[in-house]
Order: structure tokens, then C-alpha cells, then sequence
């Protein structure tokens, strides 16, 4: 499985039918196709997977985020353009923001008759590399950066138990899984379900969490560690985009050397970045502060890192905000 473009399924009837358990005995299977037609494997997959093979499209590459997060934000814009699609979400260790990110989940809703339009324009987008395999509801493909990028489409109805489930952490959705099974009910990328499979929630991954007895744990902080404990007691605390309360320009507003700017991925590295903040933070004298152009990144650091409301400029009262200039 860690060839891109084989699922589990695939793996699981190789193995049963034809005992392959390598990628040795893969490669010999792929040059028996008639051997494969049995399994419903086409002659394209199969042209695919030797592909695959040769050019070590695998699942097991991983990358610095600082050197895939621009290309992954501008892929996610030229998405939100194609026609029929309705939101587009990066899911995975790329939305927890860890430093080092394996292949690259995007979630996109639409209706279903719009799908097969969605999927021809996306695999047209002058991005990749290659296009491992396409289905009705999923593609795979190579950027021509080699990242490996996963696409599943989905109806709105769907995204807040998908984001919930694709997001992870394992270790996280393992003790989700648990809490769900306790009450007698199941969770899954389709929904949160009670003990009669009654879709209790599906849209809302707030909700989720909620019904769950849990503070939302926001995918920053999800590591299946001590996160799961704090939301049920309801101890979490995090920066949210509720609580900024002025739009700092910095290229307008002059700061005290003391207070650690938040830059952008252009101007630093983001592990970097997020090495420095969470040594700092450790001070809650500390003070940080983003660029307004550079919120998104800025809260994720601040969330991923502990750092407080109080802690940060762009979340005190504009009123308030030239005293506290004065006292750092």
C-alpha cells in the first residue's frame, strides 16, 4: 500500500487471490493482466501502478511545509474557481499545520450531477504531474512538485464528518471513534450515527463535537494527547477568529522590538516560525502580532503553539492598543 493509486481494497483482493504481500510479487502480477481482469483491475490501473512503481509515486513521502504550503493555498484557489463547486477544504496534517506533511487531502463539495464536470476541470488544471487514477467521487495525482494529492468529492451535507475524519490525527480519531462506541453509536466520514444508525449529525463538525459531550478541539491541536481530556472538560483554550479585535497593517504601525512578528511563509519558514513561537510563548509576558494579510497562518501558529488572546496584539481593542505599546 505504499504505492499511489493502490487503496486497501485492491491490496486486500491482491493478497487474498494471488498472495501478493511486496512490491516485488506486484510487479510480476501487473505483467499478468488476464490474471488481474478477474479483480476488475483495467488495463489503465494496471499502466498506472507500474507508473507508480517506476517513479516511486509512494505514500510515504513527506515534505516541509514551508516549501509545499503556498503551492497547496494557490492550488486551493484555483479549485474554488472551477465551475459547480461549492467550498474546498485541505483536510490532513496540512490542516493540523505539522511541520513535515505527507500527500495532500482536498475536499470539495458540490452536488452530485456536477461532479463528473468538477473532475474533468480539475484534472485539466495545469498542476500536475501526473493523474494516478480518477473514479466517480475521488482523484489521485502527482503535482509536478511530486507532491501525491488526494481529491474526494462530497455533498455539503457530508463535509463536517469528513473534515472530522480526514483531518486525524489517528491517535485523535481513535479515541473519538472510542467515545462515540461508548455512547452505543458509531462515527465514520459519512456521519455520527446512534445505536439505530440514525444520522444524528453530518454537516457540522463543531456540532460533532458537541453531541459527543467535547469541546471542539480545533485541528491545530489535535494530536491524541491530552486534547481529548481537556475538551471534556471543557478546558481548552484557544485563539479563535472571534477574538481579534483590530486589523494590524504592519507595514503602517511601527512595533517595539520586543514583540515577535508573525510572518508570512515567503518571509520565514513555517516550522521555523513555529519552533520560535512556542519557545517564546513559554514567557506569557510574550507579546506576538500578524500582518491582517497574514491571519490565517497567524492564528493556526498562535493555536498550534498555546499562545493566549492576551498575549496577542491584533486581538486587543484598538482603544487599548497604543497603552499597551507604551508599557511593552
Amino acid at each position: 500500500m505504499e504505492i499511489k493509486g493502490l487503496g486497501p481494497k485492491k491490496a486486500l483482493a491482491l493478497y487474498e487471490k494471488f498472495g501478493v504481500d511486496d512490491i516485488n510479487k506486484l510487479k510480476q502480477i501487473l505483467d499478468e493482466p488476464e490474471k488481474l481482469s478477474e479483480l476488475s483491475i483495467k488495463e489503465k490501473t494496471i499502466a498506472n501502478l507500474k507508473e507508480a512503481i517506476q517513479e516511486e509515486y509512494t505514500n510515504k513521502k513527506r515534505h516541509n511545509i514551508s516549501d509545499i504550503y503556498d503551492e497547496i493555498i494557490q492550488l486551493k484557489k484555483e479549485c474554488q474557481k472551477l465551475e459547480h463547486v461549492l467550498e474546498v477544504h485541505i483536510a490532513g496534517s496540512f490542516r493540523r499545520l505539522e511541520k513535515t506533511i505527507g500527500d495532500i487531502d482536498i475536499i470539495i463539495t458540490c452536488e452530485k450531477k456536477h461532479r463528473q464536470s468538477i473532475i474533468d476541470s480539475y484534472s485539466k488544471l495545469n498542476k500536475f504531474k501526473k493523474i494516478i487514477n480518477s473514479g466517480e467521487t475521488k482523484v489521485t495525482a502527482i503535482l509536478k512538485s511530486s507532491i501525491g494529492v488526494d481529491l474526494r468529492l462530497i455533498e455539503k451535507e457530508q463535509i463536517g464528518s469528513c473534515l472530522q475524519y480526514f483531518t486525524g490525527n489517528r491517535a485523535h480519531n481513535i479515541k473519538i471513534r472510542q467515545i462515540a462506541k461508548d455512547k452505543g453509536w458509531k462515527i465514520n466520514e459519512y456521519g455520527l450515527f446512534d445505536e439505530n444508525d440514525n444520522l444524528l449529525e453530518s454537516q457540522n463538525e463543531e456540532k460533532i463535537y458537541k453531541l459527543l459531550d467535547l469541546q471542539f478541539v480545533p485541528p491545530t491541536l489535535r494530536s491524541g494527547s491530552q486534547e481529548i481530556e481537556d475538551a471534556e472538560n471543557n478546558n481548552l483554550k484557544f485563539v479563535t477568529y472571534s477574538d481579534l479585535k483590530n486589523e494590524l497593517d504592519l507595514k503602517t504601525t511601527k512595533l517595539p522590538p520586543k514583540v515577535f512578528i508573525i510572518q508570512t511563509n515567503k518571509e520565514q519558514a513555517i516550522e521555523k516560525t513555529l519552533t520560535q513561537v512556542h519557545v517564546l510563548g513559554k514567557n506569557p509576558k510574550q507579546k506576538f502580532a500578524f500582518d491582517n494579510s497574514n491571519k490565517e497562518l497567524g492564528i493556526q501558529i498562535c493555536q498550534k503553539c498555546n499562545i493566549q488572546a492576551h498575549q496577542i496584539l491584533n486581538c486587543i481593542d484598538e482603544s487599548e492598543l497604543n497603552k499597551t505599546l507604551e508599557e511593552i
